[in-house]
């Protein structure tokens, strides 16, 4: 969604990220899918003013899968970020 009359600081960074199997690579793009589900639910129902809910849904995924993939993308995102700070450190 672009909005012309709204600027708005952006942050971005970019982390690349290689699985050490098919499992592990499907766990982390399921998290990410349901994150970004998430990140696209709460900037509509924010825009929306009276709050109008999209619910997105995986198939097979439930509350619970996207619980279990939120926690996953924490734990992920905080072992990346001690790895940058130790890098940031050491340079």
């Amino acid at each position: 969604m672009v909005r012309p009359l709204q600027w708005t600081p952006l942050l971005l960074q970019v982390y690349y990220l290689r699985a050490s199997s098919e499992v592990e690579r499907r766990r982390w793009v399921t998290a990410l899918t349901l994150a970004k589900a998430k990140a696209v639910q709460d900037l509509e129902s924010e825009s929306d003013g009276e709050g109008e809910m999209v619910v997105v849904r995986e198939a097979g995924g439930g509350e619970g899968g996207r619980d279990e993939g939120m926690t996953q993308l924490r734990k992920k995102m905080k072992e990346l970020s001690s790895a940058h700070d130790v890098i940031v450190r050491n340079r």
